[in-house]
């Protein structure tokens, strides 16, 4: 509970940093300056390598890193300082319920499966899963990197009316993104038994599960930042709307399917709600900005209204 307000802030600073342009800085804040300090903190007390002690550094390197985010934030906004603005705190709360209910939503649509697998599987069948899962997440990677550059840039060409430019950003970022997943897709395929039989032998019977959910976080990559070009467009409400149906359907299926196919199921029901979410996404970007990110649709020009 100490670590609360402490990631609050980084995270709070993060983001404002990386809406500045400031990506280096925003990288640094969220993903580098923790384990950094903790891994040297670890090195240089190794006494402390128990659960209360670990605890203890964590809390520790938490409260430094906010310190530093909250000094690089006021040394970057100095500049900024002569300028008179205005704000409204009741838009702010408008614009920023419907994204509260989407990390809610987001959080148990990305639990439910381990969740729902633990009530009704063997607990080796929880760890083979997540393995499989974590793994299956990498590929995620990719998509985060260019948000963490796109998203900016998204709100930017909205707020100007450069509809064109927004397009151009979308569909850039999304062809980037599929062709360097694309190998990678690829290689998890054809090799998914020897990568699960690196965290043992027993973690193969996992491999079906790595192909199922390579497969929707492939679709994921390929259909480019949808869900930030709804949220950076003020169409955040459409969002938590599709979002909150995909959860629907995945409790639905997670209790129909997981108890029948045991993590099999949990697979399945996973990559069925976050294929849903995207191509819903899809559609709603094309319905609300007129474009699709995928540019191999544009060809098709399937229009819809």
């Amino acid at each position: 509970t100490i670590r609360i307000i402490p990631f609050s802030v980084i995270t709070i600073v993060s983001e404002s940093l990386r809406g500045l342009k400031k990506i280096g800085w925003s990288q640094m804040t969220e993903n580098i300056w923790t384990p950094a300090f903790t891994l040297l903190l670890l090195i240089m007390i190794p006494y402390y390598h128990t659960l209360e002690g670990i605890v203890l550094i964590w809390n520790t390197v938490s409260i430094i890193v906010m310190i530093i985010a909250l000094f690089t934030w006021i040394r970057t906004t100095t500049r900024f300082a002569h300028i008179k603005t205005h704000y409204s705190f009741r838009f702010l709360i408008h614009s920023g319920y419907p994204l509260f209910l989407v990390m809610i939503l987001n959080m148990i649509i990305c639990w439910s499966s381990t969740i729902f697998l633990g009530i009704f599987a063997e607990n080796a069948d929880v760890g083979i899963y997540n393995a499989a899962a974590r793994t299956a997440n990498l590929m995620n990677f990719l998509l985060v990197s260019v948000n963490t550059i796109a998203a900016p840039k998204f709100a930017e060409l909205f707020h100007i009316n450069d509809m064109q430019g927004l397009k151009r950003s979308a569909q850039d970022s999304t062809r980037l993104m599929f062709w360097l997943s694309l190998p990678v897709f690829i290689i998890v395929m054809i090799f998914s038994k020897n990568i699960m039989g690196i965290f043992g032998d027993q973690f193969i019977t996992g491999t079906a599960i790595l192909m199922i959910l390579s497969t929707s976080q492939f679709v994921n990559v390929s259909t480019g930042s949808v869900g930030y070009l709804l949220m950076m467009s003020g169409n955040e409400k459409l969002l938590r709307n599709n979002i909150f149906g995909v959860a629907i359907i995945n409790i639905i299926l997670s209790v129909w399917l997981i108890p029948k196919y045991g993590m099999l199921g949990a697979g399945v029901v996973s990559a069925i709600s976050l294929t849903l979410q995207n191509v819903i996404s899809l559609l709603l970007v094309k319905r609300k900005l007129n474009f699709w990110t995928i540019p191999f649709f544009e060809r098709f020009n399937m229009v819809i209204k």
